[in-house]
């Protein structure tokens, strides 16, 4: 129905983007009186092109799934503070040669070894920094059909109370493309955020998230701030080499791969609050 659909708008003209960039969207919202919505839309990982270039353009259609099937409106988007995060790649134009010929850049400024983060059409920050993480397959029954999990991202060491782009998926091994509530990070802050998984079609339970291996990936992209950093548990002793009846064996060396990187040069970073269009109509 068309009343059930809200229609966003976003420009990227201060990510100087030239060429066709890819981008990645989510969703966030906040839980109100112990109640969160944003898990229950649609579209929320998909966009379309828009007014004009993609370079400088794109747009998001959201619809309700279960809760929200006639509720995708600006009403709900207020109360529960959706906002669309979203991440765009792609090279800048002009370059930043040709913006350091020009003398419009200095050479302190180039080559940018992190991200820019956006608001709207200002630039907010161009010192923004990348932190992923995969987490495992414990989570905890929501109720029937529906799974809640919170991730703590405490060891990205953001800035506190500064603004946090979350971008979600889901690894498994079956089904996962029947759930909603993947692209949905809930209450985001720059230590932690929730996922509340709903299946669409068939069950979900925490046997059959353990069965098929569902573990949520993520990234998060904000300022760091090394004072915000809780310090590191001391490493484990070694273990003691074994010699019953068999050479000595020593404790195998633990390689993890790390929690965060910077970004790669001229990658564009942004969040912003969502404007919804409903029949020719324009709210926040």
């Amino acid at each position: 129905m068309v009343d059930t659909i809200c229609t966003l708008i976003f420009s990227t003209k201060s990510c100087q983007f030239g060429g066709d960039p890819i981008y990645m969207t989510t969703m966030s919202g906040k839980t109100v009186s112990g109640r969160s919505t944003n898990w229950d839309l649609t579209g929320t990982g998909s966009y379309y092109g828009s007014i004009g270039p993609s370079k400088k353009w794109f747009r998001v259609w959201l619809g309700g799934q279960r809760q929200l099937y006639y509720y995708a409106t600006n009403a709900n988007a207020r109360v529960y503070d959706w906002n669309v995060n979203w991440c765009g790649f792609g090279t800048v134009f002009p370059t930043g040669d040709m913006q350091l010929a020009n003398k419009q850049i200095t050479n302190e400024e180039y080559p940018c070894e992190r991200a820019r983060v956006i608001q709207g059409d200002k630039v907010e920050s161009n010192k923004a920094e990348i932190c992923c993480g995969i987490e495992d397959d414990e989570w905890k029954s929501a109720g029937m059909n529906q799974l809640h999990k919170k991730i703590s991202t405490r060891h990205c060491c953001f800035k506190k109370d500064s603004p946090v782009t979350y971008l979600t998926s889901m690894k498994g091994d079956s089904s996962h493309w029947t759930m909603g509530g993947i692209t949905a990070p809930i209450d985001p802050s720059s230590t932690e955020f929730s996922i509340h998984l709903t299946a669409v079609s068939g069950s979900l339970t925490i046997s059959s998230a353990q069965m098929y291996n569902y573990r949520l990936q993520w990234c998060g992209i904000g300022e760091r701030d090394v004072n915000a950093c809780e310090p590191s548990p001391p490493p484990a002793p070694p273990a003691a080499p074994k010699t019953l009846g068999s050479a000595p064996k020593t404790a195998g060396l633990n390689l993890l791969p790390p929690d965060s990187a910077k970004l790669m040069k001229k990658r564009q970073i942004a969040a912003q609050p969502v404007l919804c269009e409903m029949e020719g109509r324009q709210g926040t």
